[in-house]
């Protein structure tokens, strides 16, 4: 196994109706022709650490977010703020 992969996913981390299959965040929803999984991304999304930073007038939050791509490959983590924008600082 490569440096960067991972073998499994805490598949527990995603709660209805959200889950992960074959290493893929899925939604399941209900059609005409019953329960589906949608597939939303070839990744799983991890939170790994909101941290809120106050300055006396205005609190910010920052999200530590990481992947595990759907081959076993670590993603990178990436620092995002409370817009979902990627933070500057």
């Amino acid at each position: 196994m490569a440096e960067n992969q991972v073998n499994t996913v805490d598949k527990s981390i995603y709660h209805h109706p959200y889950l992960v299959e074959n290493g893929c965040l899925c939604e399941e929803v209900i059609t005409k022709h019953g329960v589906q999984h949608v597939k939303l991304a070839d990744y799983v999304p991890v939170l790994k650490a909101e941290i809120t930073k106050d300055d006396g007038q205005e609190p910010k939050k920052l999200f530590y977010v990481s992947a595990v791509h759907s081959s076993g490959l670590q993603m990178p983590e990436r620092r995002r703020n409370d817009k979902c924008e990627m933070d500057a600082s």
